[in-house]
């Protein structure tokens, strides 16, 4: 909301208009208060629900915004709703793929790290085996 004056129209001078101010900067600052309010009330307060929500809100304002993504994910697997979760993952590894090692770690995951789509999304390879009298040309 806006005052404006207009000196020609007196009897208009002192109204409120509504004016839609663009500034592509405002939807992540409002999404990243959001994750900053669901990570406060997971770690401090345990409110799966409520972090749970804050990061959907986050999210969904933001769909490019991985961390919110990748935040979200993590409370879906921690309530246990595991295919949401490996979505959301898949969506916030695509844009940073830091956040796959990070999730490697991560304990709201632990449920799902053997599972094969989890592997795939942060690119866990199996081992191979490597003889010894080869491991010089390998290990380069």
């Amino acid at each position: 909301l806006f005052l404006f004056r207009d000196l020609g129209t007196p009897r208009d001078s002192w109204r409120y208009r509504l004016l839609d101010v663009r500034n592509p900067g405002a939807r992540r600052e409002r999404a990243r208060a959001h994750v900053n309010n669901g990570l406060r009330l997971y770690q401090e307060n345990a409110d799966l629900a409520g972090a749970e929500e804050e990061l959907s809100i986050a999210a969904g304002m933001d769909p490019e915004f991985d961390l919110a993504l990748y935040h979200h994910s993590t409370l879906l697997a921690a309530q246990g709703r595991f295919e949401e979760s490996l979505a959301r993952l898949t969506s916030a590894v695509a844009k940073d793929k830091k956040l796959a090692e990070s999730a490697k770690t991560a304990m709201e995951f632990e449920s799902i790290k053997n599972q094969g789509k989890f592997k795939d999304i942060v690119c866990i390879k199996p081992m191979r085996f490597i003889p010894s009298k080869y491991k010089d040309q390998y290990l380069r």
